[in-house]
């Protein structure tokens, strides 16, 4: 029992503040459940129906479904994107954050990125995590006519997490040569132009090359592995002058 009238307030205040942090943390719970990309798991969990929306909320108008996660961007079409931007650097549009495993890809016709289809459902890799941030330099493509895959080239950048739909400027430094299914699916290894968001110091393959051998080893196998062994065969690697001849090469603008 509180001795005094100080006491009985500050009791009050403690339990108020507590109360305030569980409702708080409650409310971030449910909006990262309503966004959370591994619905089937939560709703086993939650006992819910496919299609259902969660409680959480107390405004229905403003409840996200679960079977959908809205990443549109104004409508913008990040295909037609400038592969260099007004400072000269190389865009990448992110696709795919580093540490996930919900494999993104950027709908040409909605104009939005979306899960992946495989067999019918979201495409999950079922390996590690994507260890980079995984996207494409907008305006290019890898023409089938010369042996590219159809797609635009692919860019991996070595940053923490970076959200999908992200556009960022970044400076590569190597060319990771890949086939895919005797396609050409080459990917420009970068790292962002900002300081600020590097997580490595090398700034060029010859320094990557000598100081991070076996994150290059870690990234071989990654893709060597991640489909399925014998789908993506990893033919070697170039320097940075490289990998910027490849994007020249496949660009459309």
């Amino acid at each position: 029992m509180p001795r005094n009238i100080y006491e009985q307030n500050l009791q009050t205040d403690f339990k108020q503040a507590n109360k305030n942090q569980i409702e708080n943390s409650k409310a971030d719970f449910c909006n990262a459940a309503n966004k959370c990309p591994r619905r089937d798991k939560y709703l086993s969990a939650k006992r819910m129906k496919p299609g259902a929306t969660s409680s959480c909320s107390s405004n229905p108008s403003t409840r996200i479904p679960l079977t959908r996660i809205p990443l549109t961007r104004n409508n913008m079409n990040h295909l037609t994107l400038p592969s260099f931007s007004k400072n000269g650097h190389l865009n990448a549009v992110i696709e795919i954050p580093a540490g996930t495993n919900t494999k993104y890809e950027y709908d040409k016709q909605k104009l939005e990125f979306r899960p992946d289809v495989r067999d019918g459902k979201p495409r999950m890799i079922d390996f590690l995590s994507y260890p980079l941030n995984y996207g494409f330099i907008p305006s290019t493509k890898m023409d089938k006519q010369r042996g590219g895959d159809g797609d635009p080239l692919d860019v991996l950048v070595l940053a923490e997490h970076l959200p999908v739909g992200t556009v960022i400027e970044v400076k590569p430094i190597g060319l990771l040569l890949l086939k895919d299914l005797g396609e050409l699916d080459n990917k420009v290894l970068a790292i962002p132009v900002d300081p600020a968001k590097r997580i490595i110091r090398a700034t060029s393959w010859q320094a990557f090359q000598q100081d991070y051998s076996a994150a290059r080893h870690l990234i071989e196998i990654f893709f060597m592995y991640y489909d399925g062994l014998g789908t993506m065969t990893v033919m070697g690697w170039s320097d940075e002058a490289s990998a910027l001849e490849e994007v020249k090469k496949w660009q459309l603008v």
